[in-house]
């Protein structure tokens, strides 16, 4: 051991190596138990300071997280949901974000979709088929945990078109979790994810996946806009029910829409049955477009027909028949994304109220406001 440390410390002269020597015997001990215990004290605090560097990097990260840095309170009684107006204002005031280092404060939604996988079989029957129950939020797409969210290190796949801040989020739009797709059976993440299908009421809709990420915030599986939460839940706008933004095969719609898997539609003569069907109604061509779920390829087909001439509640009730002819397709719908209704949730229907602060050293001295100014406790 002796020998080693004068090699590690170079000692070339005389004089150093006595006073090594000398040295040495004093800190070494009988059997040089001093100096092993000195070296076991000394890889001990490089240890602990390993350790509380690392902590102390961890809890700034976590401290500086939007995935973590929030208080949420849970709009569970009438109390709280007619405060809430009031609590977003006040603290979304610059006074407020200043002196709470809040970044934002806004509230959201959680709710569910039904949401089929890749496997499923379209037919008559299409709410029997393989679909999931599937927990979601909303998310406002200036929110700075949305460009959280779709930051590099949690992004798996994004659609080249897809920028929230700048575009918008539409209706028909969601971003999901990796493990949704898993659960639904999809394949390798790649642009061939395409879309889901999903049912609103009696209606088959599609949505269009436009991000795929590792981690959403709590439970959730997907984030959509609020649109799509008051499509789903048939809040109403005004007087208008949002319910109404879904393009349904109706009697008072002058557009039926089909979806067709695509290697039937191919061998078929899906015009001809449509106007065998629809005997002595005029309507347009039927115009196709193709649609990606899971890999696979599908085909819309929509039939226009004139306001004077479109098919009574009779004719509907029995398209039955048209699905019975040999073609593997059902009845399918659309979200309306051009209306400017429902874009918007009322407050009184938030489930949550989130705070977001910039640090969570404020969190103390914003509890202490919000029991005082609100009387509720965090």
């Amino acid at each position: 051991m002796k020998k080693l440390f004068q090699l590690i410390l170079g000692l070339d002269n005389d004089f150093e190596r006595i006073f090594f020597v000398n040295e040495y015997k004093v800190l070494a001990g009988k059997k040089n138990r001093t100096i092993f215990s000195l070296l076991g004290i000394l890889f001990l605090t490089f240890i602990a300071i390993g350790f509380a560097v690392g902590g102390v990097k961890k809890l700034r990260k976590n401290m500086d997280n939007p995935f973590t840095n929030w208080v949420e309170l849970i709009v569970s009684n009438n109390s709280i949901s007619d405060k809430s107006t009031k609590l977003i204002e006040k603290y979304n005031s610059p006074e407020a974000s200043e002196k709470y280092m809040l970044d934002r404060s806004n509230g959201f939604c959680e709710f569910v979709l039904h949401i089929y996988q890749a496997d499923f079989e379209i037919g008559m029957s299409f709410r029997d088929t393989l679909n999931r129950t599937v927990w979601g939020r909303t998310i406002e797409s200036d929110e700075s945990l949305f460009q959280k969210i779709l930051e590099k290190d949690n992004l798996i796949w994004k659609a080249r078109d897809f920028d929230p801040a700048n575009n918008g989020f539409e209706a028909d739009e969601i971003v999901v979790s990796d493990e949704l797709m898993k659960q639904l059976k999809f394949g390798e993440v790649d642009s061939s994810f395409g879309n889901v299908l999903i049912y609103i009421d009696t209606n088959l809709v599609c949505l269009k996946i436009k991000a795929v990420v590792n981690r959403l915030p709590g439970i959730s599986k997907f984030i959509s806009s609020p649109a799509l939460y008051n499509i789903a839940t048939a809040k109403i706008d005004g007087s208008s029910a949002c319910g109404e933004l879904v393009n349904a095969n109706n009697e008072h719609s002058n557009e039926f829409s089909f979806l067709l898997k695509n290697d039937n539609y191919q061998s078929m003569p899906f015009d001809s049955v449509c106007r065998v069907f629809f005997s002595g109604i005029s309507f347009d061509k039927p115009a196709s477009s193709d649609i990606l779920i899971g890999g696979n390829q599908y085909v819309v087909k929509k039939l226009y027909f004139y306001p004077t001439e479109k098919p009574d509640s009779a004719s509907l009730s029995s398209l039955s028949k048209l699905i019975g002819n040999g073609f593997v397709s059902c009845a399918f719908a659309s979200i309306d994304t051009e209306n400017d209704r429902c874009r918007a949730i009322n407050y009184r229907d938030y489930h949550n109220l989130a705070f977001n602060f910039k640090r969570l050293n404020r969190v103390r001295e914003f509890s202490k406001d919000i029991e005082k100014e609100f009387n509720i406790e965090i």
